[in-house]
């Protein structure tokens, strides 16, 4: 039963989840733009210009004396500060035009951008533990797109070539993943060479996305609980702020966890059923600068009462 079960998954043909990769199994390599961070995987390279095409826009970027994305922004006001991943960094869009600048001009507010390309829901919550809340932020933005909640699971990304901090969650607590946390050799084999263990991993994320259950989802809360926590510890107020996919499918795990633990959340897919056309770039995940327009007003409108 379970060769044929492994044999139909084989002619089906599809994408299944990876298998995570354990710290030391790679050799990592830096990308042009970038630098080591020791604390979250990488950052940009410090006072650094460059230019990266996205669906044939070409964006020109920017970085400041500590490798974070910057640009113009009032000089005065409280500070906002905003932590995320691509979305948050302001992918394919120019920096006037990405929701963390609208949202400080809008607001009147200083702006540090602390959001990076790839990073998983680890990455933020130690950005947020190192990066931000040392400035003591007015306001903190935590900005999470689906696909951060998937890349906890693995200590290093393929398409990039970099390693990246990553953690276990046991005995109630969370610790770094290290070498020996790793399965055996037929336990890694089976990972990385079935199907049906592939398919597993489709299942415990799609049981956790849903119901909030499950290991894969068990390492995601508690990361969230630990931005939480570092945030109160503070006496910094913290908004997350859910960016959906261009099939805008609801993430009801995450709702549910951060209203129990009396969180701020922003999730457009509650108010709508479907997505506002024409907010996604046609051949990329990221949202264009209509996109962004559409986030930082309503962002903007959530947050005024």
């Amino acid at each position: 039963m379970l060769l044929a079960a492994e044999a139909a998954l084989r002619v089906l043909d599809r994408t299944w989840p990876a298998a995570p990769i354990y710290p030391g199994e790679r050799e990592a390599t830096i990308p042009a733009n970038f630098v080591v961070d020791a604390d979250t995987g990488w950052r940009l390279k410090p006072e650094h210009s460059f230019t990266w095409e996205t669906d044939g826009r070409s964006v020109s970027y920017r970085s400041d004396t500590r490798g974070f994305r910057t640009g113009p922004a009032p000089a005065d006001g409280p500070l906002l500060v905003v932590a995320g991943d691509s979305f948050g960094f302001g992918t394919g869009v120019e920096w006037p035009e990405s929701f963390p600048a609208r949202v400080a001009a809008a607001r009147g507010m200083r702006l540090v951008n602390v959001s990076m390309p790839g990073y998983g829901v680890d990455q933020i919550m130690l950005a947020v533990r190192h990066h931000a809340l040392p400035l003591k932020p007015a306001l903190l933005l935590v900005q999470v797109y689906e696909n951060d909640f998937e890349r906890v699971h693995t200590a290093f990304r393929e398409r990039e070539r970099m390693a990246k901090p990553t953690f276990v969650f046991d005995a109630g607590g969370l610790r770094p993943m290290s070498a020996p946390d790793r399965s055996g050799a037929l336990g890694q084999w089976l990972s990385r060479k079935t199907r049906l263990a592939a398919a597993w991993r489709a299942v415990e994320r799609r049981i956790g996305r849903q119901s909030g259950v499950g290991p894969w989802w068990a390492l995601n809360a508690a990361l969230l609980d630990a931005i939480i926590d570092d945030c109160r510890a503070d006496g910094v107020e913290v908004v997350f702020v859910f960016v959906p996919s261009r099939r805008w499918t609801p993430f009801p795990a995450l709702a549910g966890h951060l209203r129990a633990r009396d969180a701020r959340l922003l999730d457009p897919t509650e108010d709508r059923a479907d997505a506002p056309a024409g907010l996604y770039y046609e051949r990329d995940l990221h949202l264009n600068a209509a996109g962004h327009r559409w986030l930082s007003d309503s962002i903007a409108s959530w947050l005024d009462p």
